[in-house]
């Protein structure tokens, strides 16, 4: 995915017997093959084996935080630095495009120059508290629609309480910009 990968091998790295036949490496089983890591060498003639230390470097496209963004920030593109980098330390779920996190809400601030991390993120609310929904109830071999008023703030697939014109409360998924659905088995 446009990553440049970079092996170092520290100065005192180097094997201390010359091999004669054979040499292979062995990784070790990690989920992520970068960072600092151990890679195992076996020499056939003569029989040895050796650890590596080896420091994996990975460049690619980062996505951080232009500057701080205090939780509940919907992020726009001035809000986010989008550049090549080295990711090497990266969390597994930073952002590495910024159509990925655009028009969506901080769930936790974040510190300028920050990795945009995706679980730290939340879709912007469609539905806003004391609006006015349309609710669809569906069920098998029927469906009926009608109005209400959120209670609360909502994104598609959340689920929120809605009040009914007769008061009655109800219970269903956000769906879209003022709809929710009600599913009944």
């Amino acid at each position: 995915r446009g990553q440049t990968i970079q092996l170092e091998f520290p100065p005192n790295a180097a094997l201390r017997t010359k091999c004669e036949q054979t040499l292979s490496f062995k990784n070790p089983k990690r989920e992520r093959m970068w960072g600092n890591v151990q890679v195992m060498a076996h020499c056939d003639k003569p029989s040895f084996t050796a650890s590596i230390p080896l420091r994996v470097r990975v460049f690619g496209q980062s996505v951080r935080a232009a500057r701080y963004l205090p939780t509940g920030a919907r992020l726009g593109r001035d809000d986010l630095v989008v550049e090549q980098a080295e990711i090497t330390d990266a969390p597994a779920d930073a952002a590495v495009r910024a159509e990925d996190v655009l028009g969506q809400t901080t769930s936790q601030s974040i510190s300028a120059r920050g990795w945009i991390r995706l679980n730290s993120l939340k879709q912007a609310s469609v539905i806003q508290a004391r609006a006015p929904v349309r609710v669809q109830i569906k069920g098998p071999g029927f469906q009926a629609s009608g109005e209400g008023v959120a209670l609360s703030d909502g994104a598609i697939g959340d689920t929120i309480t809605v009040r009914l014109s007769d008061g009655g409360q109800v219970s269903g998924r956000v769906v879209g910009p003022g709809e929710v659905e009600i599913t009944v088995k």
